[in-house]
């Protein structure tokens, strides 16, 4: 049994709405609301289906002309067969329509199904998404045509399908010549196998674009419409619909004609790694497989800090005309160039292939992975076309940016004069046993070897040489402090620079170097690389390491590497030499490693607090002076209090702190200490 409003609603009340249709029979019943009203008009939804085989149908024709109308949502639809329908004619010419969603589909095998024509010449339009599908084989379909000539105009997404093999659907014709459109993307179908979407994968995006053309001439069609049926007296809406004909004919060759953009296959090539502020190369090669001729245009997408931009100049301050040429730089704050993504041209004949360049400059570490490509092919009357955006995975490592490498030649020449392969006054310095030869005017008199003056009836003295083969453990500190900044970069970054010009002197001079990355956990491991691969993995493992916000766990890092590491080793921590950090956590710890290992404390200093020190000239500056001076003071005593306890400490600037950390190596290793 059903009930529907009035056929017409002459009194034009505002608000007016059909009635809920009642419970439909238990073997096969439908409950449904239609009609049509004329100011306002609104189609009730239908009540539930019961159990067996129904439908649930709010459907009709609403609001001729009126301001405002809506189809309101279907019922559920009962277990069985049941197919829950919203579907209909809403506000032709008028305000405002709007197709509401239906409701869920039954158990069993079931549709649930918004669908119809919306808003025809309004000012705005909705198809609201269908509701999920049962269980078992169902279908969500949102579709229609929708806002053909409106200024704004959406198709709300099909829900998903039901459990098993299921399909979910938005398709349509969306604001034929509107100003703004949005198609919702499809959802695909549930967990079972068939025709729904494939579980855990990203599915291509794909759509129909009006292009600007397409509206330029949905404007002037209203003016001339407009005109021509006040001049000529022509029903309003005879010209319209002749307008709309012919526009959406246009419109239907463009998509008939264009290329597919799903035709088209994509292969990545390129760089996989680069060190951070240099270029990187990555080419993608696109073939055409499909039968028709594509020409559009290609939008190759990353994130802001993989650097994939050009730049455009942008409009300087009225009156200045000293524009600077380089990207980025621009007058005050105002910049006079701004980044903007790449768009590339195609014209791919079938069967033909492109390669695209895409050149970018990272400004970030870690793994740079492009986002969607977005491919638009547009028809040969520019009015119309087809979008397809899809994955092209790749992944580009930002490595550290390794400045400190200009220390490295100075570094290495002061090593071989240490190890004694270049000629100096002094043979070498160390601890391992080179060779024996004649004494000369200088040498250390406690080098002279006795038994073999004897023997030669000549002063002889002994050579040393650095012990090789040593062992060095490089720890970071990824802790919160790690995370502050110093002068541009943050203090990790720092760390990693003097770690990876530590890691090329030590293994040029034969040490086999560790890496570890700890905070209240361990974070990164490096052990037993090759010696010709150990800067290039340590790179590697260090583009990845970001500073997390938790405390250094001062016992577990100690109990790790006394556990880890059991021959005599040199440990170098790149930690903050902050007191509070240290006089909690990391001292009592420390004299445990200093019993057995050679320990170095390096941490990066803050330049400007030296500057602050000295500044004088105002009561600010004296004052800011004083603070500055009792925090070098304190940090100071800290380190004094870790070289009682046998801890070397190195306490430079971002400027000096590698090469420091490289000169206290290359000093032990000279004094035999390692």
């Amino acid at each position: 049994m059903t009930a529907h409003t009035p056929a017409n609603d002459e009194t034009g009340a505002a608000g007016a709405a059909g009635a809920a249709g009642v419970d439909g029979a238990p073997a096969d019943a439908s409950g449904s609301a239609g009609g049509s009203s004329a100011t306002t008009g609104a189609s009730g939804s239908g009540a539930p289906a019961a159990t067996g085989g129904g439908s649930n149908t709010a459907a009709g024709t609403v609001s001729t002309g009126a301001p405002f109308s809506a189809v309101g949502p279907s019922a559920p639809g009962g277990t069985g067969a049941a197919t829950g329908t919203a579907a209909g004619t809403v506000s032709t010419g008028a305000a405002f329509g709007a197709l509401a969603s239906s409701a869920p589909g039954g158990t069993g095998a079931a549709n649930a199904t918004a669908a119809g024509t919306v808003s025809t010449g309004a000012a705005l339009g909705a198809v609201g998404p269908s509701a999920t599908g049962g269980p078992g084989s169902a279908t969500g379909t949102a579709a229609g045509a929708l806002s053909t000539g409106a200024a704004f105009s959406a198709l709300g997404p099909s829900a998903t399908g039901g459990t098993g093999g299921a399909t979910g659907t938005a398709a349509g014709t969306v604001s034929t010549g509107g100003g703004s459109s949005i198609t919702a993307d499809a959802f695909g179908g549930g967990t079972g196998v068939g025709p729904g979407g494939r579980a855990g994968s990203r599915a291509a995006l794909k759509g129909v674009v009006l292009t600007g053309r397409a509206g330029l001439a949905a404007g002037i069609g209203s003016v001339v419409v407009a005109a021509t049926s006040g001049l000529l007296h022509v029903p309003g809406l005879l010209c319209v619909a002749a307008f709309e004909a012919v526009l959406g004919a246009g419109i239907a060759l463009d998509l008939a004609q264009c290329g597919r953009p799903q035709d088209l296959e994509f292969d990545r090539q390129g760089d996989t790694t680069a060190r951070l502020g240099t270029q990187v190369r990555v080419s993608m090669f696109i073939r055409n497989t499909g039968r028709k001729p594509l020409t559009g245009v290609l939008r190759d997408a990353w994130p802001p800090s993989a650097g994939n931009g050009v730049y455009a100049p942008a409009v300087p301050p009225i009156g200045d005309h000293s524009a600077s040429p380089e990207p980025g730089r621009g007058i005050g704050d105002v910049p006079l160039h701004t980044p903007l993504e790449p768009r590339h041209a195609i014209d791919l004949a079938p069967g033909a292939a492109q390669r695209i360049d895409t050149v970018l400059t990272p400004s970030r570490r870690g793994d740079r992975r492009p986002d969607l490509v977005t491919v638009r092919s547009i028809g040969p009357l520019g009015l119309a076309g087809r979008q397809v955006s899809r994955e092209v995975p790749w992944r580009v490592r930002v490595l550290p940016p390794f400045h400190s490498r200009k220390h490295l030649p100075s570094r290495l020449l002061q090593l071989r004069e240490t190890d004694g392969r270049s000629p100096v006054l002094v043979r070498g310095q160390g601890s391992e046993f080179d060779s024996l030869r004649e004494y000369v005017m200088g040498d250390d008199v406690r080098s002279i070897d006795w038994r073999a003056t004897a023997r030669r009836n000549d002063v002889v003295v002994r050579t040393w040489r650095p012990e090789r083969d040593r062992h060095v453990v490089i720890v970071l500190d990824t802790s919160r402090t790690s995370a502050g900044r110093v002068g541009d970069e943050p203090k990790l970054d720092s760390a990693m620079d003097a770690a990876l010009l530590l890691t090329a002197v030590a293994t040029r001079a034969g040490d086999r170097v560790d890496l570890l990355a700890y905070d209240d956990d361990l974070r990164a491991s490096v052990t037993g690389a090759l010696p010709g691969r150990t800067l290039a993995v340590f790179s590697d493992t260090m583009a990845t390491l970001e500073p997390a916000l938790v405390e250094l766990d001062g016992a577990g890092l100690t109990r790790h590497l006394l556990g880890r590491v059991r021959r005599r080793s040199l440990i170098v921590m790149l930690t903050s030499l902050d007191t509070a950090s240290i006089n909690e956590g990391l001292l009592p710890e420390l004299r445990q490693l200093t019993r057995k290992h050679t320990v170095i404390l390096a941490s990066v200093a803050d330049p400007r607090i030296a500057e602050l020190a000295s500044a004088r000239g105002s009561a600010n500056a004296v004052f800011a002076a004083a603070s500055a001076e009792l925090s070098l003071s304190v940090r100071r005593r800290t380190a004094d209090e870790l070289s009682r306890i046998g801890v070397d400490v190195v306490d430079a600037v971002p400027l000096d702190f590698a090469p420091a950390l490289a000169d206290r190596y290359l000093a032990l290793k000279a004094q035999g200490r390692l």
